[in-house]
């Protein structure tokens, strides 16, 4: 499954607003079906997919100069600013 430094610093974030250990757990796009299926029923199942042919990839970088941010003129917010905008505490 994928693990990558953006489930690091998503935990390093978590851990730093909510002032105790997160760890990030990666698990096989199976299992996260598993999760939520009871949640979303068969919706769950293309999501499902999804994860296992975004698994087989080496990355899943966007090229900068066809970007959303780039085409649109955004910015994303840092995990903090996030975290703190959704009032994660």
């Amino acid at each position: 499954f994928l693990l990558n430094r953006s489930s690091d610093l998503l935990a390093a974030a978590f851990s730093s607003r909510l002032g105790r250990e997160v760890r990030f757990e990666g698990v096989t796009p199976e299992a996260f079906g598993e999760l939520i299926t009871p949640l979303f029923g068969p919706a769950a199942a293309p999501v499902v997919e999804l994860y296992q042919v975004l698994n087989t990839q080496d990355g899943s970088t966007i090229a900068e100069d066809g970007s959303a941010q780039e085409l649109l003129g955004l910015r994303p917010r840092s995990i903090e600013q996030w975290l703190k905008d959704l009032a994660v505490s």
